[in-house]
């Protein structure tokens, strides 16, 4: 002000007199919490130690303002481009979440990405022993063969097991992919009877095409006979209801999982494995619809193919195990889909 000609009237607006403008920019300080298959995050934007409410912050930002009124009065200097990215990045993640907030572990990546442009973070020791956990993917503790289990597993298909194992302690879903003839079933059985071990209890559907949901029966009875099963297929598949809560696996087809989802997604399962998971590749489908209506506790897909024609099929599959990892399709299409077409 004392660089202004005398000769020059100074005017300030009724609402900016004794105004205190702080010396520190706007910042976004997150806490982030978990629990046995969720994450949760709260965001908040201040200024040396004052915050600011967000929707005052949405409007400066709309307005092409530099400065935003906090909470006691005050203002603060904010950088619009810096505080456009971190609320986009907290919008993006809170978008994925469920009841009362909570994101599903499969978020863990994303939650850490934001925390890198929090000024600062407090996280529960709980929380950072999960994320040092998935820091330390390749020292995943090799799983014991089940008790049980009435097949020799091949060292390969003993890392599979142990991979199963792992995602499942951290409850999230996942896609096996091996190639055709090594052994997807054989792995998923061994984990069953792994589940089956510890919790005293399992409760699985399987869908599979037609041809081969007979197969699945087969090799439960060969692998893990006491595993319990209900093959719900056919036209008298009706008068089998009752049974469908007293087995360990349920078995049907993807015709009849479109056909049936009001019944099916009724039941508590702790998983929902889709074999030859690809059935599911164009997201719009019923039969891709009605998979992500189930009632799991945990996902699987298994597939030999889970990329065909187009890398939006990938999405699809994603889609199902873990809701909400990868971005809306439209935003996948746009920033990963469209230029690897290309």
């Amino acid at each position: 002000v004392g660089s202004l000609p005398e000769t020059w009237d100074l005017y300030v607006p009724e609402d900016l007199v004794g105004a205190q403008v702080r010396r520190g920019f706007v910042a976004m300080n997150a806490r982030v919490s978990s629990g046995v298959d969720w994450l949760a995050v709260k965001v908040t934007y201040e200024s040396e130690g004052i915050g600011v409410d967000r929707a005052e912050l949405e409007r400066c930002l709309r307005e092409g303002k530099k400065f935003v009124k906090l909470s006691d009065d005050s203002f603060a200097q904010f950088d619009p481009e810096r505080v456009r990215a971190m609320m986009d990045r907290e919008v993006e993640l809170m978008a994925s979440s469920g009841k009362a907030g909570k994101l599903p572990l499969s978020q863990a990546g994303r939650v850490q990405e934001l925390l890198q442009h929090a000024e600062s973070a407090t996280i529960a020791a709980t929380t950072r022993a999960l994320f040092e956990k998935l820091g330390n993917i390749a020292e995943i503790t090799p799983a014991k063969r089940p008790r049980g289990l009435k097949a020799v597993l091949r060292p390969y298909q003993e890392q599979g097991l142990s991979w199963l194992k792992f995602i499942d302690d951290l409850g999230s879903g996942g896609v096996l992919a091996d190639d055709m003839g090594l052994g997807k079933t054989v792995q998923t059985i061994a984990l069953f009877m792994a589940l089956k071990n510890e919790k005293k209890g399992l409760r699985a559907l399987i869908v599979a095409p037609t041809s081969v949901v007979t197969n699945w029966v087969r090799e439960i009875e060969r692998f893990a006979p006491t595993l319990t099963t209900a093959l719900w297929h056919g036209a008298g598949r009706r008068e089998q209801k009752k049974d469908l809560g007293n087995v360990n696996v349920i078995i049907t087809s993807y015709a009849l999982l479109r056909r049936d989802i009001d019944l099916l997604k009724k039941i508590k399962l702790d998983y929902a494995i889709l074999d030859e998971a690809q059935n599911i590749k164009n997201p719009l489908s019923a039969t891709a619809q009605a998979a992500r209506e189930l009632l799991a506790d945990r996902r699987l897909a298994l597939t030999g193919t889970p990329i065909e024609n187009r890398l939006s099929e990938i999405w699809s599959i994603f889609e199902f195990v873990s809701p909400g990892l990868l971005p809306s399709l439209p935003k996948f299409e746009e920033k990963f889909a469209r230029p690897i077409d290309q």
